[in-house]
């Protein structure tokens, strides 16, 4: 009797503790157990904070201790776009965050306002060399979207994507890297002295990757081809194979 009454009681129990496991797993990966970064804002969704009127909410976020928090404001200030102008030097700080999640978003969202300023060039063109490659790509993203504005300092620029280092293997860091360099709105003659400087730089990556951009722009980069033949002896195979590729596009 008193075994059968034990057992009952365990029976209970060990039902009792897979229920609050599970109720912890759902807790966990809900979030339900801690609130949103935006509820201490006094907000119920993140959308609720989508509005250009909240621009001085947000840039207060930017500085708050919780990454969450700083990371949310500076997506939703990118969201915003050119109304949440007012934030472009709190982002501009926010480039230096000890979050790369807050950085890759800072970048982003400087290209999404369009205010390029030369502060904001120029802090873009240093997050081009940050150590995460993913926050490199969204400061050329934003470089790209800043397009003519990025002219007064364009040689600066342009060197700067040449020599980031992003993921080169990588097709779509690639893309962003040529993209951002062509909505410069550079003429080719003005281009072109930039990237043949570039062939003579120490790394080799780098001087393959002018190399490469002179390719893409074909017989209009025929005032580098003495400097292409040139590096068809450089000790590097990669800028060989480039300066030989782009030797035959330019014709």
């Amino acid at each position: 009797m008193i075994e059968n009454r034990k057992n009952w009681i365990i029976a209970p129990t060990g039902n009792l503790t897979m229920v609050l496991v599970v109720m912890l797993l759902l807790f966990t990966f809900t979030g339900c157990g801690a609130p949103r970064w935006y509820e201490s804002y006094g907000y119920k969704s993140y959308h609720d904070m989508t509005k250009p009127s909240l621009v001085p909410v947000l840039i207060t976020a930017l500085g708050d201790e919780n990454p969450d928090a700083r990371t949310g404001a500076a997506v939703i200030l990118g969201d915003i776009g050119p109304e949440a102008k007012e934030a472009v030097p709190s982002l501009v700080r926010a480039l230096a965050d000890n979050d790369k999640e807050v950085r890759k978003y800072a970048a982003q969202s400087l290209g999404l306002i369009g205010h390029g300023t030369q502060e904001v060039i120029s802090a873009l063109i240093e997050a081009l060399s940050d150590p995460e490659d993913y926050v490199g790509d969204r400061a050329a993203y934003a470089l790209e979207l800043l397009g003519p504005q990025v002219r007064p300092q364009a040689k600066e620029a342009v060197l700067a994507l040449i020599r980031a280092r992003l993921d080169y293997s990588n097709k779509w860091h690639h893309d962003s890297r040529h993209k951002a360099i062509k909505r410069f709105g550079l003429e080719p003659k003005e281009l072109v002295p930039i990237l043949v400087g570039a062939l003579g730089e120490r790394e080799g990556a780098v001087r393959a990757r002018a190399a490469k951009e002179l390719a893409r722009l074909g017989p209009e980069a025929r005032e580098a081809v003495p400097a292409l033949i040139k590096a068809l002896g450089d000790h590097d195979a990669d800028v060989r194979r480039q300066a030989s590729g782009a030797l035959g596009a330019i014709g």
